[in-house]
C-alpha cells in the first residue's frame, strides 16, 4: 500500500477511534463526578477524585518515554494500555452487587487512577504518532473536523447518558443507572482500540542529542517562547480546577438541578464544540494558535464571575455554550501550538511533560478548591462561591502576565483583535449552526446512501467469493 493511502486510512481510523472513545467520555467520564455525588464522597474526596487520578496517570508518562526511546514502535505502546483501560470499567459495574457501601468511592478512586493511568502511557505516543501523520499545513483543518465530529458524538452520548440516570433517579436506583452507562462506556472503548490497530505507524524518528530530562524541561519554561506558553496553560489549568470539579455538587446539590437539567447544561458546551470546531481550526491555521488561544482566554477568565451571580437553568445553558466555545478553541489552538514550536523527534517528550506538569496543577487547584469550600464565609450564599472568585483571580492574573509575553511561530494573517473577538462570539456560532443545521441533513442522507452502497457492495463480494469456493469444492 502507497504511503498516502496509508496516511489516509490511518487518519480516516482515527476518526473512528476518537468518536468511540467520545461515546464512553459522554456516557461515563461526564458523569463521574455525578456518581461520586451519589455515593456521598465529600467536597474533599470529589476533587482528588477528578485531579488526583490524572496526576498519578501521569507519572507514568516517564516509564512511556523510557520504553519509546528503547523500542521506537508508538503502536504497541497505544494499543497495550488501551486494552488494560477499557477493562477498568469492569469493577464499577460491580458496585451495587459486591461491595459494601464503605468501600464504594475507594474503589472508584482506584478504578480511575488505573483508568487514567494506562491512558496516559499511551497519551505521547499517540500526540506524537498523529503529529506525524497528519501535514503541517493542514492540522487546524483536520483536528477541528475530528474534533467536531467527536463533540458531536460526545454530545448525543451525554444526552442518553442524562435520560437514562433522569429514568433510574425517579425509580429509586440511581446506582443501576450508572451501571448502564459504564457497561457502554466499556464496550465503546474496545471499539475504539480495534480502529486504533487499524493505524499506520510511521518511522519514529529519534537521536540521542533530543533526549532531555524533566528538570530540564523545566528549565525552559522561564526563558522560551514555548515554556511562556506552557507556563501559561499550566496556570489556567491550576486555577479552573480550583472550581471546576465541584460544578456538579452545586448543581445537583445547591441549586436542586435534576440530572436531566444537569445533562442540558453540561451538553451545551459539547454541543457548542461541535457546531464550531471546524471554524475554529480554519481561523487557527488563518490567524495563528496565539490569537485563538488569546481570544478564548478572555471568555475562559469570565465563567467563573458569571457563575457567581447567575442561578437561572436557561441562562446558565446559554452562558455554558460560550464556555464550550472558548474551550473547544483553547484546547485546539494549545495542541497546535504545541505541534508549531516543538520537532518530530521531541514531540512524544514534551507531550508527556506537559501532561505531568498540567495534572501537578490540577491537583494543586483542586486541593485549594476542596479546602475552600469546607470553609464558611460570612456573606456567601453558597461555599462554592468562595472557589468561584478564588478561580476568577488566578484566571485572570494568569492571562495578564503571560499572554503578552508569548508568539506566535507561523506566519500568519495579521487581524485585530477586538475584530476577531467579535467574530468569535456572533460569526463563529451563527455559521456553524447555520452550517450544520442547513447543510447537515443533505450530507446524513449521502452520508446514509454511500454507507448503504459500500453495505451492497461488501455483500455482493461475499456471496460471490462463496459463490467461488463452492465451485472449487
Amino acid at each position: 500500500m502507497k504511503k498516502d493511502q496509508k496516511v489516509k486510512k490511518s487518519l480516516d481510523a482515527s476518526v473512528k477511534d476518537g468518536a468511540w472513545f467520545s461515546v464512553g467520555e459522554g456516557f461515563a467520564d461526564r458523569y463521574l463526578n455525578a456518581l461520586a455525588v451519589v455515593l456521598n464522597a465529600t467536597p474533599l474526596q470529589i476533587g482528588f477524585l477528578m485531579s488526583f487520578p490524572q496526576f498519578i496517570g501521569s507519572l507514568f508518562q516517564f516509564l512511556t518515554i523510557k520504553i519509546l526511546d528503547q523500542t521506537k514502535k508508538r503502536k504497541s505502546l497505544i494499543l497495550i494500555p488501551v486494552f488494560l483501560q477499557a477493562l477498568t470499567r469492569g469493577p464499577i459495574l460491580l458496585l451495587p452487587f459486591l461491595f459494601p457501601v464503605t468501600l464504594r468511592v475507594p474503589l472508584l478512586f482506584l478504578c480511575t487512577i488505573l483508568y487514567f493511568s494506562f491512558g496516559s502511557i499511551a497519551g505521547p505516543a499517540w500526540n506524537s504518532m498523529m503529529g506525524d501523520l497528519v501535514d503541517i499545513n493542514e492540522r487546524g483543518d483536520y483536528f477541528g473536523k475530528r474534533n467536531r465530529y467527536l463533540g458531536i458524538v460526545s454530545f448525543f452520548s451525554l444526552v442518553i447518558g442524562g435520560f437514562i440516570l433522569n429514568k433510574f433517579e425517579q425509580q429509586g436506583i440511581i446506582l443501576y443507572g450508572f451501571i448502564i452507562l459504564f457497561a457502554i462506556a466499556f464496550f465503546a472503548r474496545l471499539i475504539s482500540w480495534y480502529y486504533l490497530s487499524k493505524m499506520h505507524d510511521p518511522p519514529y524518528q529519534y537521536a540521542e542529542k533530543d533526549k532531555f530530562n524533566f528538570h530540564e524541561y523545566l528549565g525552559y519554561l522561564r526563558r522560551t517562547n514555548h515554556g511562556l506558553f506552557v507556563s501559561h496553560c499550566a496556570l489556567i489549568i491550576f486555577s479552573v480546577n480550583i472550581a471546576g470539579p465541584f460544578f456538579a455538587q452545586y448543581m445537583l446539590e445547591d441549586l436542586g438541578f435534576s440530572y436531566l437539567q444537569y445533562m442540558v447544561i453540561t451538553g451545551s458546551a459539547v454541543l457548542a464544540g461541535f457546531f464550531t470546531m471546524s471554524i475554529m481550526g480554519k481561523l487557527s491555521d488563518r490567524f495563528g494558535n496565539k490569537r485563538m488561544l488569546t481570544i478564548s482566554s478572555i471568555i475562559i477568565v469570565l465563567i467563573p464571575f458569571t457563575w457567581l451571580f447567575a442561578k437561572d437553568f436557561w441562562f446558565l445553558t446559554l452562558w455554558n455554550f460560550f464556555a464550550g466555545m472558548a474551550w473547544a478553541a483553547f484546547t485546539l489552538a494549545s495542541s497546535n501550538f504545541v505541534f508549531d514550536t516543538v520537532k518530530p523527534s521531541k514531540r512524544a517528550r514534551v507531550f508527556a511533560y506537559i501532561s505531568i506538569l498540567n495534572a501537578g496543577c490540577a491537583l494543586l487547584g483542586a486541593l485549594l478548591g476542596g479546602w475552600l469550600l469546607r470553609q464558611s464565609w460570612s456573606g456567601l450564599q453558597y461555599p462554592f462561591y468562595l472557589a468561584l472568585i478564588f478561580s476568577f483571580v488566578t484566571r485572570a492574573l494568569t492571562c495578564i502576565i503571560f499572554i503578552p509575553k508569548y508568539r506566535e511561530v507561523r506566519k500568519v494573517e495579521s487581524v485585530k483583535t477586538f475584530s476577531l473577538f467579535f467574530y468569535f462570539l456572533v460569526g463563529a456560532p451563527y455559521e456553524g449552526i447555520r452550517y450544520e443545521v442547513f447543510t447537515g441533513f443533505n450530507r446524513g442522507i449521502l452520508g446514509l446512501k454511500k454507507a448503504a452502497s459500500k453495505s451492497v457492495y461488501s455483500l455482493k463480494e461475499g456471496y460471490q467469493s462463496i459463490h467461488r469456493g463452492k465451485k472449487k469444492g
